[in-house]
């Protein structure tokens, strides 16, 4: 895979969580993408009283699902040098404490996944239906979203950061 073609599968991927947090957590999201081989999706979770919910599962999932349109969505033609990036201080992100508070960077996609698939499992058998679950939702969630999802991958490929107009103080 080229490096064009890398960097836009990870801003893709991270379009996806910030969507998805929109739209299924309700709550804005910010990303950003690391010299263009690494990204990191600022977003603010509740655990529900069993663990991960599925709204915050469904959430993660929708990077890698968001992945799948690498190969039909050519990247922008303009790809600016990201510089090397160091990721941003919470209070770089905005200039809203409320809003800077409410990010978790804890977890990996497949930690917060895994607790979700397996939280309540009895069974292998239960743990793949659920996992296959989540992945048709996202794939739905994506497509369903897809202009959304590739309108923040663009401004992520553009300028290595995404933060919702809301929190920009842009109306």
């Amino acid at each position: 895979m080229s490096r064009e073609r890398d960097r836009w599968r990870v801003c893709l991927h991270e379009a996806g969580h910030a969507v998805a947090c929109r739209h299924a957590l309700g709550r804005p999201a910010a990303a950003v993408v690391v010299e263009g081989v690494c990204g990191l999706t600022y977003a603010k979770f509740h655990r529900g009283p069993t663990g991960i919910t599925f709204a915050v599962a469904l959430m993660v999932a929708c990077g890698k699902a968001a992945e799948a349109l690498t190969d039909r969505v050519d990247p922008p033609t303009e790809a600016p040098e990201l510089r090397p990036a160091v990721l941003p201080e919470a209070g770089e992100l905005s200039g809203h404490d409320a809003f800077v508070e409410d990010f978790d960077t804890g977890q990996p996609d497949a930690e917060i996944v895994g607790h979700w698939v397996w939280g309540d499992c009895t069974s292998q058998a239960f743990a793949d239906s659920r996992l296959a679950r989540l992945c048709n939702e996202a794939a739905y969630f994506v497509n369903e979203h897809r202009e959304e999802i590739l309108t923040v991958a663009r401004a992520l490929y553009a300028r290595g950061i995404y933060i919702p107009q809301q929190e920009r103080g842009v109306s």
